[in-house]
């Protein structure tokens, strides 16, 4: 009897033991999140491809990725952690082939430790071929499937990986990549969405996908993003932020991301779009604040008295600009066009470069070959020595990018060169007699939000979107209002609440509105 009590002890403690190991698994497969509050580290690797060289090309994927990289740093992630794979790196192991994809994964999971986050991203063309899902590098080719990489070796990489949680973000179904005369008789993207949204990822994997069975995922060219990843962007900056605790959670960023992708497509392309989260969705995971919404050193809670000199600090930038806009206009007659072309019309340089002799940069000017285009070798190296009348306050030191945009339109100050000005190295837009609707009254030069700033020699400004002209403007430093220039030079505070017919007559030279500016 004395013996059948210990082995019944001996079984239920072994049991117990069992029991205790599976539910509260912290191995490759299961691990706690606790980690955020104890010195975890967050990784990503992101991959964006446009360039392909034997399927059809994207156009915003590579922006996408890049805006995301930028966007990680403002945003909690450190810069060392962060491993980009994009068609205009300079390394050649940083370009996305299929071999440096595979190798920048399985480097990055070797670096990861148990409490940390793993962010993969990847935003190119996905296709399902013979029941098999792929992502395309840029060397894919669709008759060779050597060539490309198979979803089922990211999961498996994935799954061996240590770290606490593991989120994969996908944007892909944008277009149908068969080049013309392709062998491959249906669209391969068809199933793409399907099959990935079918399969169930490994345990600690959960995947946000840009849409589902049977859609597309939309490219838009005012946005200069896939609108997914647009909506991502804005998530991760702090709009998705619903509690206001400064952070930005699984739950936050996918309910924003996926209702808003959803509302945009319907509404301009009359189509549907519909991200989709897979993986086991806990109240743990859900809950994880993956980025924290103000940028280091600067954002986290600032006083009233930082943000009161960052806001007069761009003010005084805007109107510096609208000044040097006069000395071109004195010196020429008209104001710069919006940018720079080669003789069959291709945009090289941004007015902001043209504009520089005006700025007290005559020298640095000189120094840019203008017969090249922005991000050419030798000048996307003067892209470092951006004057500080381009930067906003809060922008990083190694960031060269500029929230000060124009619009894009034939109807602003600045507008597209017309063919005669085509191939000239100072391209001349329109003169200040066809400022009609008054210089007090038509906006010159507007700030943007960080998901809208570009690089400040690139040829792109804010083109306003009809449905929602506001979209896109104001600072993270007080997101009810932004800044804007006039053509008179006068710098002013806008709501984000201004109607929407008032701006949008803002915003031409010679619409005839009966506006007049606040």
């Amino acid at each position: 009897m004395f013996k059948k009590q210990i082995l019944a002890a001996l079984l239920l403690a072994c049991v117990l033991m069992w029991t205790n190991s599976v539910f509260s698994q912290t191995g490759p497969d299961r691990k706690s999140l606790s980690g955020e509050q104890t010195g975890s580290q967050k990784w990503a690797l992101l991959i964006g491809v446009d360039d392909y060289s034997n399927i059809n090309d994207l156009e915003f994927c590579g922006e996408d990725q890049r805006a995301l990289y930028n966007q990680l740093i403002n945003n909690g992630f450190k810069k060392e952690n962060i491993f980009l794979l994009h068609d205009k790196a300079t390394d050649n192991k940083y370009l996305p082939f299929k071999n440096n994809i595979e190798k920048q994964l399985k480097t990055i999971l070797k670096i990861v430790e148990h409490e940390d986050v793993l962010l993969v991203a990847f935003s190119g063309h996905g296709v399902n071929l013979d029941g098999n899902t792929y992502f395309c590098p840029t060397d894919a080719d669709l008759e060779r499937v050597a060539t490309l990489l198979p979803i089922q070796f990211v999961y498996e990489q994935l799954r061996s990986c240590k770290a606490a949680l593991k989120f994969l973000m996908i944007d892909a179904c944008r277009n149908d990549p068969r080049p013309r005369g392709a062998r491959t008789p249906v669209n391969p993207t068809l199933n793409f969405a399907k099959s990935l949204n079918a399969t169930k990822p490994p345990l600690g994997v959960i995947v946000f996908s840009s849409c589902t069975l049977g859609e597309t995922s939309h490219e838009n060219e005012s946005l200069k993003h896939g609108v997914f990843m647009h909506y991502v962007l804005e998530a991760i900056d702090g709009k998705a932020d619903q509690n206001r605790n400064g952070k930005v959670s699984l739950s936050e960023l996918t309910g924003y991301a996926g209702r808003n992708t959803k509302l945009f497509v319907a509404r301009t392309y009359n189509d549907v779009q519909r991200p989709f989260i897979n993986g086991e969705l806990t109240t743990e995971v859900l809950d994880y604040d993956l980025f924290t919404v103000s940028k280091p050193s600067v954002l986290m809670a600032p006083s009233g008295v930082r943000k009161a000199e960052h806001q007069k600090t761009s003010q005084n930038n805007l109107q510096r600009i609208a000044l040097a806009l006069h000395e071109f206009h004195a010196k020429h007659g008209m104001f710069p066009a919006l940018y720079s072309t080669d003789a069959s019309g291709k945009p090289l340089l941004s007015w902001r470069v043209h504009l520089l002799p005006y700025l007290a940069n005559a020298d640095l000017y000189r120094r840019f070959r203008l017969d090249e285009p922005w991000n050419s070798e030798h000048n996307r190296a003067l892209m470092r020595e951006m004057p500080a009348v381009f930067r906003s306050p809060e922008t990083a030191g190694d960031r060269f990018v500029t929230n000060y945009l124009a619009i894009e339109s034939e109807s602003s100050i600045l507008v597209p060169p017309s063919k005669s000005m085509f191939g000239l190295t100072t391209p001349l837009g329109i003169s200040m007699k066809q400022v009609t609707d008054g210089t007090s009254n038509t906006i010159a030069i507007l700030e943007v939000s960080d998901v809208r700033a570009c690089e400040w020699t690139r040829p792109q400004d804010f083109r306003v979107v009809a449905d929602n002209p506001l979209e896109g403007l104001g600072h993270s430093r007080d997101p009810k209002v932004f800044l804007t220039t006039f053509v008179d030079a006068s710098a002013k505070v806008l709501s984000r609440d201004l109607d929407r017919k008032k701006f949008l007559g803002l915003t031409t030279r010679n619409g005839g509105e009966s506006v007049y500016s606040p």
